[in-house]
């Protein structure tokens, strides 16, 4: 059999054949040169300019002024804004102190009237051991239901970095509150214990009253826990105006609130 001759391609054939074998070289000239325009936008963006060197002095401290310029003007503007923060946290502070005062004022007041009432029980009860009818029957009120003054809102200050920021006589009044208020706690368990112990000593007496050891021990008991009411109420008052004192923003002098407590005879 003989070769056949191979068919030419038709014209269109022969030119899609070439387009194929012919590189995309459009494209990748395209895809070149958007890599080469954006690689010299990034070398425009970071282009750093060096300073120019100066020609004589006032040049120098002309750019030397404008820069401490911009530095005080920064650090003004922080201090600036710390400063407003800070008289912020020293209102918030000093309201709620204003208010825990009030609050202790409450307190106190009613410490006051429960111990009072206790102190008179006292009194009636060592008037009624005079005659024996009048002890055999005599009654102590209920231990006194005495609170305990707040402290959270100093309590935070003094946890806080705020000491140095508060103003100097509201610092140096509740300095001097903590102190008494802690004398004042203390002798809270005094006045409740010596208390209990002449209502026993009253209870055991009126079980068994012909033994004179037994009147002359509740006797005994009943001064103590009388005394002991009396400082107590001298205490609490003394507290009590320095709260006040607190609040109306004058310096607590304790020797005078020592002194009104002794003018009112509570005070041991």
């Amino acid at each position: 059999m003989s070769d056949l001759p191979s068919s030419p391609l038709p014209p269109e054939e022969s030119v899609r054949s070439t387009d194929a074998k012919r590189p995309r070289a459009t494209a990748s000239y395209g895809a070149a040169r958007q890599d080469t325009d954006s690689t010299a936008a990034e070398k425009s963006k970071m282009e750093i300019h060096k300073p120019k060197p100066f020609h004589n002095w006032r040049e120098f401290l002309k750019e030397y002024a404008i820069i401490v310029l911009g530095v005080l003007t920064a650090l003004a503007a922080d201090q600036a804004v710390d400063a407003f923060h800070h008289r912020a946290q020293v209102a918030d502070m000093t309201q709620k102190l204003q208010e825990e005062s009030r609050s202790n004022l409450q307190v106190l007041d009613y410490d006051i009237g429960n111990a009072q009432t206790a102190v008179a029980g006292l009194e009636r009860t060592l008037t009624a051991l005079a005659t024996p009818a009048a002890a055999a029957s005599a009654q102590l009120p209920p231990s006194p239901n005495l609170l305990a003054p707040g402290d959270s809102a100093w309590l935070a200050i003094q946890d806080s970095a705020l000491l140095p920021i508060m103003p100097k006589l509201l610092i140096a009044n509740y300095w001097k509150i903590e102190r008494s208020t802690e004398f004042f706690n203390a002798r809270v368990s005094d006045f409740h214990g010596d208390y209990r112990k002449a209502q026993a000593a009253l209870d055991v007496f009126q079980a068994s009253q012909t033994s004179p050891t037994l009147r002359e021990t509740l006797l005994l008991r009943l001064s103590e826990a009388q005394q002991s009411g009396r400082s107590y109420i001298g205490l609490a008052q003394r507290l009590r105006a320095q709260n006040q004192w607190a609040l109306d923003g004058k310096e607590i002098d304790l020797s005078l609130a020592r002194q009104l407590s002794d003018l009112n005879g509570n005070h041991d």
